[in-house]
């Protein structure tokens, strides 16, 4: 495990009700290409904290990178209603979600 990884692990352990916490751990483990761990952690985190649009375009952004497509459609939509026109246009920028453009541009 990397460093950033540890400690934000030991963030998550120590403030669970803190949401940044769970989003550096899905970060680290998808830099050290442990996608199916950041999905588990961002799925606990959206149960956990269901209005944070940023967990919510995460879990997205991780979907669309395990080809799972139908589902990064619907916690896309999630973060849109609950992060609003700015979440719209940051997804329609982000490369992370190509394959969701189409879909973004017809809401």
């Amino acid at each position: 495990m990397g460093s950033a990884l540890d400690t934000a692990s030991a963030i998550v352990k120590m403030v669970p009700d803190w949401p940044s916490g769970w989003i550096y751990r899905a970060s680290s483990l998808t830099e050290v290409n442990r996608q199916e761990e950041a999905y588990e952690t961002l799925s606990t985190a959206a149960a956990r904290f269901p209005s944070d649009e940023i967990i919510l375009y995460d879990l997205a952004c991780l979907c669309c990178s395990l080809k799972q497509f139908d589902e990064a459609r619907g916690w896309l939509g999630k973060a849109m209603e609950t992060g609003g026109n700015e979440i719209k246009l940051r997804a329609l920028d982000d490369p992370d979600l190509e394959q969701l453009w189409k879909d973004i541009g017809s809401t």
